[in-house]
């Protein structure tokens, strides 16, 4: 087997261009630096997903809205009597589910038409949501005679608040997709 067949042997083939050396030509692109240089914007990448999540939410609320009234009807129909504690955080609930709807549907409007005041908007939107939820929680918490099933259920609904709208916040805070598509 000679060299020129073995790949392994063979002597490497020289670079198109030697080193830089003293008096070259500058490097020419095909580009100008603002455009190399510019930063993702427009509804694409994770915005696709707040989008997403906001068409979706109004049903989520609604459903949960229906869930916290169907418990308190079936407590009814057994004959629980509910403390005025838990009233006032099914209250708290059902009419912070209201409000969230109609905030929803204001920030989903300044999203598409990209308004400037979209992200504030949607930070207080998720903020409303967490403090409604939080507040819904202590409340029930507060009371001595809340049922099991609504104290699982605020509860579950207020780690979903937690989580998910703290990752969003920090999102609509510091991420450079939505300062450049609404430009604050």
């Amino acid at each position: 087997m000679s060299t020129e067949e073995d790949p392994y042997r063979r002597v490497p083939a020289q670079t198109a261009r030697g080193p830089l050396q003293w008096g070259d030509e500058p490097l020419q692109f095909s580009t100008n630096r603002e455009e190399r240089n510019r930063a993702p914007r427009n509804l694409g990448g994770w915005l696709r997903l707040v989008t997403l999540m906001m068409l979706i939410a109004p049903l989520n609320l609604i459903g949960g809205v229906a869930m916290s009234l169907n418990t308190v009807g079936q407590l009814a129909i057994a004959g629980s009597v509910l403390e005025p504690a838990v009233q006032l955080a099914m209250m708290t609930h059902v009419w912070g589910g209201c409000l969230l709807l109609l905030a929803n549907v204001v920030a989903l409007v300044l999203l598409f038409l990209k308004s400037p005041w979209f992200p504030r908007v949607f930070i207080g939107w998720l903020a409303l949501d967490l403090m409604l939820t939080v507040g819904a929680v202590a409340l029930l918490g507060r009371a001595d005679g809340a049922p099991v099933a609504l104290e699982h259920h605020f509860k579950t609904i207020m780690w979903r608040a937690l989580v998910i709208d703290s990752i969003w916040i920090a999102y609509a805070l510091l991420s450079k997709r939505v300062k450049t598509t609404f430009v604050y």
